[in-house]
């Protein structure tokens, strides 16, 4: 009798550890599912790198209205906070005419700036001191780009220039002091007939060092590339026959200048305002500061040659 209870006693206690062993493999493998769950979970997690990416405007940021022709749309305002600007195409079936003016001017966060061919003008001052400006693609059909339209820019760096423009208006790029590439219309085919640069259009674009107008300019105003003191070539259009008062002005480094046979007009004026430097120091060397053209003045590294040119088609020789 007792050798049976012993029997049974050690069946049951064998029975009892084989459940505790069962009971500890399935908690640590309870463990280590959560563990994987938790590394999964980490692996879905978005990097930094991704939530530093730029953000890229929608449609749906802007607002807009008819245009008065009703031939298009324009745009009246912008909900979105998008650093990379893409203007669209078409908004309820109308093409894209234009933008309130001052829907982006002076907005510091945007970098580019993408505009639909629909486009054939852009308003006065349209993203003037948008200072994170990098780089802007303008549309195909433009004709005209208005006064100040990316003055204070000084992060803008390159712009390509369309076939069809017709006219560059006053301070345009004025002041875009990392702007080293301005490419003009090269397509003799579909350029316009004839292009002209406003004042002050490129005054004070320092990182320019070279430039070649395309043929179809017939004209540069006052102050055009006044203080683009690191230009050094300069290749004009046989076309261009005004240059206007300081046009290039202070651009120390100007060596190398074709003076197209068509230049011979270079239209004077009156300085009282000090927009040349000191008016004493020119009235002192050179006896007036009235009636005076000044186009090349401090241009100092121009070959003889060219000064020659010059002189021999109306430029009155001012301060070489």
């Amino acid at each position: 009798m007792n050798k049976k209870v012993i029997i049974i006693t050690i069946m049951l206690l064998c029975l009892f550890l084989s459940t505790c062993g069962n009971s500890q493999t399935g908690t640590s493998a309870g463990h280590n599912t959560s563990a994987s769950g938790n590394n999964q979970a980490q692996t879905n997690q978005p990097s930094i790198a991704s939530l530093a990416q730029r953000k890229t405007s929608a449609p749906d940021d802007f607002g807009y209205r008819r245009n008065s022709t009703n031939d298009g749309v324009n745009i009246s305002y912008n909900t979105g906070d998008a650093t990379d600007i893409v203007i669209p195409a078409v908004i309820d079936g109308l093409p894209v005419k234009s933008w309130s003016v001052s829907i982006f001017k002076g907005d510091k966060n945007i970098t580019s700036i993408s505009l639909p061919d629909s486009i054939e003008s852009i308003p006065e001052a349209a993203f003037s001191d948008c200072t994170s400006l990098v780089s802007v693609k303008l549309p195909a059909n433009l004709k005209v780009i208005a006064a100040s339209t990316f003055q204070g820019c000084t992060a803008l760096k390159s712009i390509s220039l369309p076939n069809g423009l017709t006219a560059i208006n006053d301070g345009a790029f004025n002041g875009c002091k990392a702007l080293a590439d301005v490419t003009f219309p090269s397509d003799i085919n579909t350029m316009s007939d004839s292009l002209k640069i406003g004042n002050r259009v490129f005054f004070g674009c320092s990182g320019l060092k070279n430039i070649t107008l395309s043929n179809n300019v017939t004209a540069i105003g006052i102050s055009a590339f006044q203080n683009c003191e690191n230009l050094s070539k300069v290749t004009l259009s046989e076309k261009l026959t005004t240059l206007g008062q300081g046009a290039f002005f202070r651009c120390y480094e100007l060596k190398d200048l074709n003076v197209p046979d068509a230049l011979t007009n270079f239209p004077r004026g009156n300085y009282s305002d000090g927009t040349f430097g000191d008016l004493n120091y020119y009235t002192y060397y050179y006896g007036t500061t009235k009636n005076i053209s000044y186009a090349f003045s401090w241009c100092n590294k121009l070959p003889l040659a060219v000064r020659d040119k010059l002189n021999a088609q109306g430029y009155p020789g001012e301060g070489y």
